[in-house]
């Protein structure tokens, strides 16, 4: 362990025990954002690139035969987000998510990309969207993968959009050329139970007691759910649990 390093643990140890012991005992989690708060400022303030958040593979960019973007809003830039890492909090971390390989990007430096572990990511909130990682311990009996879901109602039942892309290729003139396509699924969890969304039928018939309802909503706001499918859902579900609170 290096001089700096070691100076800067005496430091963080210094700032905790000025702490009383309740408030100690909590930092470390994200279970106290107020708490959290102070601490993780002063923890990536002082550990900076040796925290344990810069421990991912080196990532690579695509090569120049593959078209389009392959992230997450096709953004090709680094944006400022959120990562709950290993139960951390870290605030103003520059990322891209690959929506491709469904990995999440940061940068050391310039230059050097990286993917963060993401079995050890359970949130990131980016762009205004809040991600979670879902483990799947069987995959032969779930609807859903493991994997970075976009969760856009968090009530009594939780909406979560899984967005990704999928490669495929033209050939013209003896030229190979991989692109892009986007690909959204819909998946819904009550009772600790994932399932899937197809449409407005689908997501109708979980809340059967309240259909009527529910559709005249719809038509009074002019929300075709096909055509915006997502806004559709977050407006019925949170309107659903208004009405049955």
């Amino acid at each position: 362990m290096n001089k700096a390093l070691s100076a800067t643990l005496v430091l963080i140890c210094i700032h905790l025990t000025c702490l009383d012991s309740n408030f100690a005992q909590s930092t470390s989690k994200t279970n106290n954002p107020s708490a959290d708060y102070s601490t993780e400022l002063f923890f990536n303030s002082a550990i900076k690139q040796q925290s344990r958040l810069y421990n991912g593979a080196a990532f690579y960019d695509y090569p120049t035969v593959v078209e389009g973007s392959a992230n997450f809003q096709d953004l090709n830039t680094f944006s400022t987000g959120t990562v709950v890492y290993q139960d951390f909090r870290f605030e103003n971390v520059p990322l891209m998510y690959d929506i491709y390989q469904d990995k999440l990007i940061s940068v050391l430096g310039k230059y050097n990309k990286y993917s963060l572990v993401s079995e050890k990511v359970s949130d990131f909130y980016l762009n205004d969207h809040h991600f979670k990682y879902i483990k799947v311990i069987d995959t032969t009996i779930s609807v859903i993968r493991p994997g970075f879901y976009d969760l856009i109602h968090d009530g009594k039942s939780k909406i979560y959009v899984r967005r990704t892309k999928n490669m495929q290729f033209s050939l013209q003139n003896k030229v190979v050329t991989y692109y892009f396509v986007p690909k959204t699924s819909y998946y819904i969890e009550r009772d600790q139970k994932y399932s899937t969304i197809n449409g407005e039928k689908s997501f109708l018939s979980f809340f059967k007691d309240k259909k009527p309802e529910l559709k005249k909503l719809l038509k009074e706001k002019k929300i075709k759910f096909r055509k915006q499918p997502d806004e559709a859902m977050v407006l019925l579900a949170s309107y659903y649990e208004s009405l049955t609170n």
